[in-house]
């Protein structure tokens, strides 16, 4: 396993980060996003972080709702896998999550990539529901101790991004900024988180104060999940059947709130 300083990672995520092609954004909360531009603002001189995490987090706690596209790329460069996926996220008030992912996949280099149905998270506030569509199972868990961070709900995380609970979760440290964007290093307190996702840098527009783009670095240090979010509209109506169980005949049901192996069919 490949370990650079961390000040070396740093430096080599944000010029990533600083590079990117922006993200599709909102001009406005609820508007459907434009296409892509390409980043061309000259940095600025550093501005103190809680200022900025404050108008973030004021932002995100004032909208009750988000219906997001986006994109995840996954690299790993120890085994040389490259995944395409396209998500769709539901966020309903504090604690009502949805999240489906689509693999893009094709035969071969020249055929369309086809999205196919891999997984789809719910959180209710009470329980995590898990449908993994290869194994055709549901699996369904409890939500945790408060502080925890879901790692694979990262992308509701900072969009109901929350500076109380940042501070509490996370040390955070403002690496870059240009008079349009604000990019933050977020690192897990919690040993057990970082056995998860070691840190996460996140783009933030100060147009809109939601977040454009949020990269997730393994623990080995250089692999990466890399998040885009394409369009947002926040606070329109999003319907309560998203945060429901799916009846999906045939699938295996595991219970993990209960200890139990398995509860048998669907």
């Amino acid at each position: 396993m490949r370990r650079g300083s961390i000040a070396a990672l740093v430096l080599v995520l944000s010029i990533m980060v600083s590079g990117f092609v922006r993200a599709q954004k909102p001009e406005e909360a609820g508007a459907s996003v434009s296409k892509s531009e390409k980043r061309e603002e000259k940095p600025v001189e550093l501005s103190d972080a809680k200022p900025l995490l404050t108008q973030w987090s004021q932002k995100a706690t004032a909208t009750n709702t988000f219906d997001v596209v986006f994109t995840r790329t996954d690299e790993s460069p120890h085994s040389g896998d490259h995944d395409e996926f396209q998500g769709r996220l539901y966020i309903s008030g504090a604690d009502r999550v949805c999240m489906h992912f689509q693999k893009l996949t094709s035969s071969n280099s020249d055929e369309v990539p086809k999205p196919v149905d891999v997984d789809r998270v719910v959180e209710t506030g009470k329980e995590l529901m898990f449908y993994d569509f290869a194994t055709r199972a549901i699996t369904y868990r409890p939500v945790g101790k408060p502080n925890q961070i879901p790692w694979i709900l990262s992308l509701p995380y900072f969009l109901k991004f929350n500076i109380e609970r940042g501070y509490a979760d996370f040390a955070i440290k403002l690496e870059s900024e240009t008079e349009k964007d604000a990019l933050f290093a977020f690192t897990p307190k919690d040993p057990a988180d970082r056995r998860i996702a070691s840190r996460a840098l996140v783009q933030v527009s100060k147009s809109t104060w939601m977040p454009e783009r949020v990269l997730l670095l393994a623990p080995d240090g250089i692999s990466t999940q890399d998040y885009a979010i394409t369009r947002v509209r926040a606070d329109g109506p999003v319907p309560a059947q998203f945060f429901e169980p799916l009846v999906l005949t045939g699938w295996q049901v595991f219970d993990a709130r209960k200890d139990e192996v398995a509860l048998g069919q669907r």
